[in-house]
């Protein structure tokens, strides 16, 4: 109605804030409500939309010493991760580091910037992260994929980008999003809606086509993953 993306880029609760301060401005809904006085204005409702309606909180995080794995290295300040050169590579855990914060509530991102030929970013929640650290000599990349591991990720294999995901015994999705992506692209992010239960992925601020993943389990609460294969590869933290 006004040109903003009210379903999938501001928090459920300043939606509904602006659903009724619109009825409160309709010519006829709005008959005796206190905004009378300003309905008809011109640009009234984009202006109090621009006011009223929260996008995603920032998320300003770190990667977890104690949530590394054995074959990445992290940056002195923690926010970056690469893949360490000459490791053994015998997990899908021992190449993957998760963020200091977990999220439970609210509509969340973390932006992130990808280099190198093969990556994955995305989400794991913290009630499947033990399965996940206990999976041994797997040799399998990244910590979700193929219907194993757990998690929802975007994940680079070469000159593939596809998404991920495996939940609590519910759906097992790979899908080709190359075709979204420009092959030059670095800048992510990750969009964690926990009153909506899904998320999804951006490329320079803008929504991937068919990256959205619905239905994850709100009863559980989530934080960053990165998983890097090569030292070549690395995940910042923007």
């Amino acid at each position: 109605m006004l040109g903003f993306q009210w379903p999938l880029y501001y928090s459920v609760e300043s939606c509904q804030e602006m659903e009724a301060i619109c009825f409160g401005l309709h010519p006829r809904i709005g008959e005796h409500s206190i905004l009378q006085q300003i309905q008809g204005l011109p640009g009234i409702i984009r202006l109090l939309a621009q006011f009223l309606l929260q996008p995603p909180a920032r998320m300003e995080d770190k990667f977890y010493t104690m949530m590394a794995g054995s074959d990445v290295l992290l940056s002195p300040s923690l926010k970056a991760v690469s893949g360490k050169r000459g490791a053994v590579r015998e997990s899908r855990c021992s190449m993957a580091a998760a963020g200091i914060k977990s999220v439970d509530a609210g509509l969340s991102r973390w932006t992130v910037e990808c280099s190198g030929h093969s990556w994955a970013v995305g989400i794991v929640a913290d009630g499947k992260w033990a399965e996940l650290s206990g999976e041994n000599w797997s040799h399998d990349w990244p910590f979700v994929g193929g219907g194993f591991g757990h998690g929802i990720g975007l994940v680079k294999r070469r000159s593939v980008v596809f998404l991920s995901a495996r939940t609590y015994g519910g759906a097992v999705i790979d899908q080709d999003l190359s075709s979204s992506i420009k092959k030059d692209a670095t800048r992510f992010g990750i969009v964690l809606d926990m009153d909506r239960a899904r998320v999804f992925f951006e490329v320079d601020g803008k929504k991937i086509a068919g990256s959205s993943f619905e239905h994850i389990d709100t009863l559980d609460q989530y934080r960053l993953v990165a998983s890097l294969p090569e030292p070549e590869s690395s995940v910042m933290l923007s």
